[in-house]
């Protein structure tokens, strides 16, 4: 049974120590927070032990028995966490984004290629069901090309520990933290990225709320149309419109659970609404079980550090974009 060791009590931190009940091949085995009751508390659920952070648990005798390190911390403590994992010999699991550069994000990419772990990143959206059944449904062709996709994510402003969120070097900022989200799901799973124009709420007015609206163009020529949001009061929603030449794929998480997808219809009748369910799972087991595998087969983990460089060069696209006015090429 593999022995995992989590780092970071939050919000996330508690939502991948529920999955790991779930799973008969991981047992959390400790839980690092500089929280110590925090810590505490999660660990005790779990008859796990707890400790201050990660070095604190890596001067312990029980580190030898940890194969798998969760970090679940905020972004710019990342590379540290994964680093010092890595060259201990643990495989690591960490929250996205993955870093808030380009360059750190390497560093830690190849610190655990040198060091033979696997490094896996929790772009949790390609696990959602609905983005499951997205991703399917157009594989199958069922809207034809792909000419326009659109999305919407966001809800009121993250408030966390020490207000993270809000500093701009430490979490980057919306386009870095939400928006990738969307990023990493159309450039990876429906057509890459090639072009990315961004407009955002003024830094000005930016205080516990943020905005962004950004579009571009895919590789295969569709218009792409995003909007991201730390601003919106009625609680947090997400969202995606994909019209094409033979119909539209549509989902808005506050109205319906279920994907429902919208035809043409033949020889000029009007389309039908059929709605589907796909089926219930937490999105964050899917992600954590294929991940856990890939270390027990030792196969490639489903979003690689390489997949999380690639998000995290878009997102600062974006972020680019933002502060020059201008349009980036990808």
């Amino acid at each position: 049974m593999l022995q995992v060791a989590l780092v970071g009590a939050g919000t996330i931190g508690h939502v991948h120590a529920a999955s790991l009940l779930h799973m008969g091949n991981a047992n959390l085995a400790a839980v690092c927070d500089i929280r110590q009751e925090t810590a505490a508390e999660l660990a005790k659920e779990h008859s796990a032990r707890a400790f201050a952070d990660l070095q604190t648990l890596a001067e312990d005798p029980l580190w030898s028995a940890i194969d798998v390190v969760l970090v679940c911390i905020p972004t710019y403590l990342h590379e540290q966490t994964v680093t010092l994992a890595a060259k201990a010999g643990k495989h690591v699991f960490c929250e996205k984004p993955i870093a808030l550069t380009a360059d750190a994000a390497m560093r830690m990419i190849d610190v655990c290629a040198d060091h033979g772990v696997k490094l896996g990143v929790g772009h949790v959206v390609r696990f959602f069901p609905e983005y499951v059944e997205l991703k399917r449904k157009i594989s199958a062709g069922a809207i034809g090309e792909i000419g326009t996709v659109r999305t919407f994510r966001g809800g009121g402003y993250p408030h966390a520990w020490e207000d993270w969120y809000g500093q701009e070097e430490r979490s980057g900022g919306i386009l870095v933290d939400l928006l990738i989200h969307d990023l990493d799901f159309i450039d990876a799973l429906i057509s890459p990225i090639v072009s990315l124009y961004t407009q955002r709420l003024a830094a000005s007015v930016r205080e516990h709320r943020d905005y962004a609206l950004v579009i571009g163009r895919l590789q295969n020529g569709a218009l792409l149309h995003m909007e991201a949001t730390w601003a919106h009061v009625a609680g947090f929603r997400y969202g995606f419109e994909y019209a094409g030449s033979a119909g539209m794929l549509q989902f808005d998480s506050s109205k319906a659970p279920p994907i429902t997808l919208f035809t043409r219809g033949q020889q000029g009748h009007q389309g039908v609404t059929v709605p589907e369910s796909p089926l219930v799972k937490s999105p964050y087991r899917s992600e954590l079980e294929a991940f856990l595998a890939a270390v027990e087969t030792k196969g490639a983990p489903p979003v690689t550090g390489q997949d999380a460089l690639r998000a995290l060069r878009l997102s600062l696209a974006a972020k680019e974009s933002a502060n020059s006015g201008k349009p980036v090429e990808v």
